[in-house]
């Protein structure tokens, strides 16, 4: 978990002692790595992640928040590039893939702030 958490984060993060004990206490309950290969299998093709098509994320008619690392071995940023208008794109200096074990206290606030902003009334046209 160590070297996969190292692989995935950023290049200045090294990951928490105790995020890596927590992840590994996960895996161990009965069941869960039998749905993280379930989990992996439904996003892959062919050995590769699969990609939402563009043109069907154009029809979401609700805003959307995405969380990105800037650093992001696996998912390279450039993939944030020319989103619909409706995404509002919040880049995460210096992090990889692993927002919550890089920035855990940012990606909580980021998660506040969303929430509270749509739980406000909308207002009237």
């Amino acid at each position: 978990i160590q070297a996969c958490l190292s692989a995935m984060s950023g290049p200045q993060t090294r990951p928490i002692d105790h995020a890596v004990d927590a992840l590994g206490d996960m895996r161990g309950r009965p069941g869960q790595v039998e749905k993280l290969i379930e989990i992996a299998a439904a996003m892959t093709s062919q050995d590769r992640q699969g990609v939402i098509p563009r043109d069907r994320l154009e029809t979401l008619t609700m805003p959307v928040m995405v969380v990105w690392g800037s650093d992001d071995p696996m998912l390279p940023v450039a993939h944030t590039d020319n989103l619909p208008v409706q995404f509002h794109v919040h880049h995460v200096p210096g992090a990889g893939h692993m927002l919550i074990e890089e920035a855990p206290e940012l990606i909580a606030t980021i998660i506040r702030r969303n929430m509270n902003r749509r739980a406000r009334p909308l207002r009237p046209n």
